[in-house]
């Protein structure tokens, strides 16, 4: 793999991970989620919607999900 491909993977986790802290306390609101969807979106539109940067939002997006449940259930 060459460098400019490594630095590619390097600003898509550096993004998601970005993404994740901002997000890692998810709400009730819808504003919530409809702010998370967007901006998950617009990651994929940055990297050109690659199978990569979709797969990994979708993770991104599981696992905010699923920390909202575990909260819910705790509440």
């Amino acid at each position: 793999m060459k460098e400019n491909e490594l630095k590619k993977y390097y600003a898509i986790y550096t993004d998601l991970w970005k993404l994740f802290r901002k997000n890692a306390v998810p709400t009730d609101e819808d504003a919530f989620w409809d702010n998370l969807i967007k901006e998950t979106q617009e990651l994929g539109e940055k990297y050109n919607n690659s199978e990569f940067i979709i797969q990994e939002a979708k993770n991104l997006l599981a696992e905010i999900e699923r920390l909202w449940k575990d909260e819910q259930q705790k509440s």
